[in-house]
């Protein structure tokens, strides 16, 4: 295990810390909806439709969660993105 020291950075689940990445495949119930990353959930909460939501939670991955999000980037209001 490396030495932790200063700032622990993160992005790839494959990477040190990956687990901590918001890609990372941690299930979770939240409003009575199960999410399966936390990037599902962060692009959803772009949208207020249900079912723009829905598409993006029912996502295969997180990586296919951001375009299904960007399908519907014309509906999100002004400083949002």
């Amino acid at each position: 295990m490396a030495e932790i020291t200063g700032v622990v950075k993160f992005y790839s689940v494959s990477d040190e810390f990956g687990e901590f990445s918001n890609f990372a495949s941690y299930p979770f119930a939240l409003d009575g909806e199960q999410w399966q990353t936390s990037e599902h959930y962060f692009q959803a909460q772009k949208f207020e439709d249900k079912a723009y939501k829905t598409k993006i939670r029912k996502s295969n991955s997180p990586m296919p969660a951001i375009p299904n999000s960007n399908l519907f980037m014309h509906l999100v209001g002004a400083g949002l993105c």
